[in-house]
Formats: structure tokens, C-alpha cells, sequence
């Protein structure tokens, strides 16, 4: 079975969030042409080997690569793409329990940004 996850981890000394929130997702995915488009929560629990408790600060970006690879590729190794009214289980619930909360709202932008790039290049 496969675990899906979205991307996330740790801020290194020196970072900030969104520095952290880039790199992790550069590292885990790939993906490097990234537009912040907004937070969308923090959320808290247990690390996987519940050891430690977790407050993890999540973004939503926009990015227009459809695909990437991996530069960690001890735990990670592919990114893939769902539709959001498809999304497969992750290994964390409250990962896809979060993307279903603001389900509407992430389509309305990422619309939105497509809408204003399609209209900038006619």
C-alpha cells in the first residue's frame, strides 16, 4: 500500500517558515517554481514515533511544474499529482481531512491564478 504525505519537516537554523516550507517541499517533491498563494492552517499531534509533540504550519502554493523528482530520496521517492475531489488515503488522515476542509477554497484561488495567467498571455 502505498503512504501519501504532504510535504513538511523541520526548520533548519536560520530559516524561517516559508524558507522551511520551499525547501522541504523542493527536497520531498522536486518542485522548485513555487507561489505562495496563502496559509492555510497550523495543526498539532504526534510525530510518527510519537516521541515528540508537533506544531506543523501548513501552505498552500501554486506551481505550474507538472513534473519532479525527489531530491530526498531515502523516504521519498515520487511526487505525485491527485485531483482534489479524488485523493487517494495518507498516512496521516488529517493530512487529507485538511485539503477536503478547504477543498472549495483551494479551487476557487488556484482558478483564480490560472483565470489571471491565461488572461496576461492572450
Amino acid at each position: 500500500m502505498e503512504e501519501y504525505v504532504l510535504p513538511k519537516g523541520g526548520v533548519e537554523s536560520g530559516e524561517d517558515l516559508l524558507k522551511a516550507a520551499y525547501r522541504e517541499i523542493k527536497e520531498e517533491t522536486g518542485l522548485t517554481d513555487l507561489t505562495l498563494v496563502n496559509k492555510l492552517e497550523v495543526v498539532e499531534r504526534l510525530t510518527y514515533d510519537k516521541d515528540f509533540w508537533a506544531v506543523i504550519h501548513l501552505y498552500l502554493f501554486h506551481t505550474e511544474q507538472i513534473e519532479a523528482t525527489p531530491t530526498d530520496t531515502v523516504y521519498h521517492y515520487e511526487m505525485k499529482w491527485f485531483p482534489i475531489d479524488r485523493l487517494p488515503d495518507f498516512l496521516w488522515p488529517e493530512q487529507k481531512a485538511l485539503l477536503e476542509r478547504h477543498q472549495e477554497d483551494i479551487t476557487r484561488k488556484i482558478k483564480a491564478i490560472i483565470s489571471k495567467s491565461t488572461a496576461l498571455t492572450e
